[in-house]
Formats: C-alpha cells, structure tokens, sequence
C-alpha cells in the first residue's frame, strides 16, 4: 500500500511541476487588454500572466508570451480569449534550440529570476549599476549608448570608461542614468578594447570596482559574426519579430550589437 502511495505522490509532484500555471509577456504589438481581478489594464511586455487572466485583442493585434522552460505562445487573431486559449497556441520548438535559450535568459531578466539585489520602486538597491554595455558584448554602432539602474533620487553618477590597450581613463559627472557617445569621441580613438563601471562615488578607489568591457568593431566584422545565428534569425522572423527585433535579440542574447 505504502508503495502505489508513493506512486501516487509521485506522479501528482511529476504532473505539478510541469503544469503551465503562469506565462510572462515578451511582445506586444497593437492593442491588448487584460482583465483580472475585475481591473482591465493595457497589457506591456513584463507583464505577469496567471489562469485566471483573460485577454481582448484588437484587430492587427498580437502578442507573444514565454515561460520559463523557453517555449513561446502567441495570440495573434481579433477576439477574447482565456489563459487556457493562450497555452494552447504554443509555438513549436525550433530545431536549433537557440530561440528556446533566448527565451530562457529573457524569462530570467523581466522575472528578476537571478538578481541579487532589489529594484523598489524603479530604484536599484545593490552595489553593481551598471545595464548596457553589458560585460564582454561587441559593439559596431557608430555611437555607444550607456545606461545603468539608479541608486537614489538625488543621485549623482560617475562613469568611468578605461582604453585598456593604452591605459587611459575618462570620467563623466552626469545626474541622468544614461550617456551617449559617438566613436569619433577622442577616449575611442586610439583603442579597440574598453571598459567601463558607474558608480555614486565622485571619487573611488577604481581597483576595488567590477568593471564592464566591450569591444569595438566594424560593420564587416558584424556581419560576419551574425551569419553564424542565421537560423536563429529566421525563427524570430517566424515568430514575428521585425529585424530591428532580431537585431536586438541578437545583441542581448549573443553580445554582438550594433
């Protein structure tokens, strides 16, 4: 007896844990509604989906969903639909893999899945701030755009950006999270590779912090790199994804950016 309870058990825990119970919102294009709880709200990628959600969509509307095993769900036809309607239109997956692995890192970003630190009310708690450039990416922009999380309020910030081919540093005193810079700026000129930290202290010990780096290259050595995510490409382009998207995804999932 105390062994097909055991079965039992088991078979409820196997079938639990592999239940869909909650989708997180990636794309949205044109007009979607929720409505749970008896609110409706105007449904934006972050959004979190549960089973007792039901959705409207407009014509011309879509919207593309994941979960956390990386699989994606669209609606994509005028019409009210249910959470179940929603898991039922599951994408098959790509024979590559590679689309299933992007949807696992973004699933972990919009769900804080590995952050260490606490964002309150839009304000980071921790000691790292930096976002973009991310650590390590390759970047063919003729301009390089950087953003961290803040820290407080009031905050002033002090981004440092390092040629460590020719050991020079340059210091930025901004009151914004964001700093744009073209490659023509002087600190890019004699220099392939970079990197950078942002930090609330006007005047740190830059041994003691964790800095970012990033590569410069040209838009031929771009292309090239990309033409090994070909298949890639073309199952975000099935799914729906303009090529400004992929263009993205590939930046976020790969590290190559332009």
């Amino acid at each position: 007896m105390a062994k097909y309870a055991f079965i039992l058990i088991f078979c409820f825990t196997f079938q639990s844990a592999f239940t869909q119970d909650s989708l997180c919102v990636f794309k949205v294009n044109g007009s979607v509604l929720k409505t749970s709880a008896n609110a409706i709200q105007v449904v934006k990628k972050g959004d979190y989906i549960i089973r007792s959600d039901k959705f409207v969509l407009d014509n011309a509307s879509n919207i593309l969903s994941i979960d956390k095993l990386g699989n994606a769900y669209v609606l994509n036809q005028k019409g009210n639909y249910s959470f179940k309607d929603f898991i039922s239109n599951k994408e098959s997956k790509s024979s590559s893999g590679l689309t299933s692995k992007y949807f696992k890192l973004i699933w972990k970003e919009l769900r804080n899945a590995n952050g260490n630190a606490t964002l309150i009310g839009g304000v980071f708690r921790g000691e790292q701030l930096m976002i973009f450039p991310r650590d390590t990416v390759k970047i063919a922009s003729s301009k390089i755009a950087f953003g961290w999380k803040r820290a407080d309020e009031d905050s002033k910030y002090y981004v440092f950006i390092r040629d460590i081919e020719n050991d020079k540093t340059a210091k930025f005193e901004l009151n914004t999270n964001e700093l744009t810079l073209y490659k023509a700026n002087p600190i890019f000129s004699n220099g392939t590779f970079f990197e950078w930290v942002v930090t609330t202290d006007e005047f740190p010990n830059l041994d003691n912090l964790t800095f970012f780096s990033f590569e410069l290259i040209n838009k031929s050595e771009y292309k090239s790199l990309i033409k090994d995510y070909s298949a890639f490409q073309q199952e975000l382009k099935a799914l729906g994804f303009s090529s400004e998207d992929i263009k993205n995804a590939i930046c976020e999932a790969y590290g190559i950016c332009n």
